[in-house]
């Protein structure tokens, strides 16, 4: 028997969704539970095309089961993407034994990454419609072209974008000569791990574009930011210790590209020893910083 304190706890709608909404624990496991049955009818599908694939030798059929695979694969890779949203969100956890499929081995997986990765490379941004509240001091970001617009408060947070703004208009007063024309969140193809990506755009009117991660900078808080930065930090894997750390690391980026052609800025990389060539830009952007700039605009 249920007390009526149970009942009342039962029914109390305490767990947040991803859009806001509320509801009762029971409700969200249910939801839950609907995540993990679409997946596995995502891994089903593809099991019988990869069966299918293996043993068939007619041609016009293989091109439709390959394009059908890799449909699938893009739809799985949403699928679980969606329930780990949800699962972040709401404080249950996920369990990789509800979302098995028969047939669905590890060679099936494997494939269905390489499809889905070779899918998201065809196009880095991808956006969601909805709205989130610009904040009124970010005098920098409002004069961008940002997409921050199509994110709501929820998944977007002001104190991160308080943060990046801060960071530029930092840098800006001590007169440094370039500036972000455009900075926008950006869907990131699969593997790159980058937090960001500062690009410099040729033609008849040049941009220095910025893009963020949205892995890194959606659905997070930018003390959780901050602390994930620091963490890297102390792993020695980057030199950032904090968002703005981050930021003035891909100033010089955007002051290389802005002062320099691909080809000079290439031309400097082959007169680095192998070890730093190895390090890579971003290694070298990190310890001699303006030096580094200097020499490029010198060549």
């Amino acid at each position: 028997m249920y007390s009526a304190k149970n009942i009342e706890e039962l029914n109390a709608k305490k767990i947040e969704y991803p859009d806001g909404s509320m509801h009762t624990l029971y409700e969200a496991e249910q939801q839950q539970r609907a995540f993990e049955r679409k997946i596995r009818a995502t891994k089903r599908t593809l099991a019988a095309c990869d069966e299918a694939l293996n043993n068939l030798s007619d041609e016009e059929m293989l091109q439709k089961l390959e394009k059908i695979f890799s449909h699938y694969s893009s739809k799985l890779k949403r699928q679980e993407s969606e329930l780990k949203g949800f699962c972040k969100r709401t404080g249950l956890l996920p369990d990789c034994s509800r979302q098995q499929a028969y047939g669905f081995g590890r060679s099936t997986a494997q494939k269905a990454v390489r499809k889905n990765k070779n899918s998201a490379e065809k196009s880095i941004i991808k956006t969601i419609i909805k709205s989130v509240k610009f904040p009124d001091n970010c005098n920098y970001l409002l004069k961008s072209e940002t997409n921050f617009g199509k994110y709501n408060e929820s998944e977007l947070s002001a104190d991160i974008l308080k943060a990046i703004n801060g960071a530029i208009e930092k840098r800006l007063s001590e007169n440094d000569d370039f500036i972000f024309d455009e900075i926008k969140i950006a869907k990131f193809p699969i593997g790159n791990k980058s937090v960001f990506i500062t690009n410099y755009e040729t033609g008849v009117h040049p941009k220095t574009q910025l893009y963020l991660n949205r892995d890194y900078f959606l659905n997070v808080t930018l003390d959780e930011f901050n602390a994930a930065c620091l963490n890297y930090y102390d792993s020695g894997w980057w030199q950032s210790e904090n968002i703005e750390d981050l930021v003035n690391h891909e100033i010089m980026h955007a002051c290389i590209n802005y002062y320099n052609s691909f080809e000079k800025t290439e031309q400097l990389y082959q007169f680095l020893n192998e070890d730093t060539r190895v390090k890579g830009f971003c290694k070298l952007v990190d310890n001699i910083l303006m030096s580094f700039l200097m020499r490029c605009m010198l060549l």
